[in-house]
């Protein structure tokens, strides 16, 4: 998926860029918004990926899908630190301290993509935090194989692709890499949603153009 279409070397190269000068805002919100555009575009089933055009929105979209993605890890440790304060005071039983950061934590990285390309679709902050939507999606073995291969993708992958980064060839790898990752999240996600939602489709769900 990531090298269909035509300027697909240039759409990588320009991806690899940003993901090199992302530890700055402007490039990072940038690189953000456009995997917000990727994840719809896969779960629209269109055939090819986006391109860069409109920067302002990128970034405005961008700056959405970071707040997201920090917002669900940061739950899952807010629900870590209030049983620690509750077990602290006795409030909380020994096992039950032990399995809530168990829980929690994996549960809140395991949701947050999810509730990346929700927002994706519907272009509402909103929908991140649209609880039953997410579960139609999330809750399903389309989502959690997709998780579990985007994982892989993450962790071998963009390692793999980065040490080429010297060599220059990195630099286009690296943006296919990430931009799979986010196209196999948001594959598994619709998948899940709309097969376990018959008469629906994302396209009813669109409601901002990002």
């Amino acid at each position: 998926y990531p090298s269909q279409g035509e300027g697909a070397l240039k759409r990588l190269v320009v991806g690899g860029l940003l993901f090199l000068l992302s530890p700055l805002l402007i490039p990072a919100l940038i690189l953000t918004g456009y995997l917000v555009r990727v994840s719809r575009a896969v779960a629209m089933e269109k055939p090819t990926p986006p391109d860069f055009s409109g920067i302002v929105q990128l970034i405005a979209v961008g700056a959405v899908g970071t707040v997201i993605l920090f917002l669900y890890p940061v739950a899952g440790v807010a629900v870590v630190g209030a049983a620690v304060g509750l077990w602290w005071f006795g409030l909380l039983p020994d096992f039950l301290m032990i399995t809530i950061p168990l829980v929690a934590l994996p549960a809140s990285m395991y949701f947050a993509p999810a509730a990346f390309v929700n927002y994706s679709i519907t272009g509402e902050f909103s929908s991140a935090f649209n609880f039953g939507e997410i579960r139609e999606g999330a809750a399903t073995s389309q989502y959690a194989i997709a998780f579990i291969i985007s994982f892989f993708l993450s962790s071998i992958g963009l390692a793999v692709t980065m040490a080429l980064i010297p060599l220059l060839v990195g630099i286009p790898l690296t943006a296919y890499v990430f931009t799979a990752i986010w196209a196999v999240y948001a594959r598994g996600y619709s998948l899940g949603r709309w097969e376990n939602t018959p008469g629906e489709t994302p396209h009813q769900n669109v409601a901002k153009p990002i």
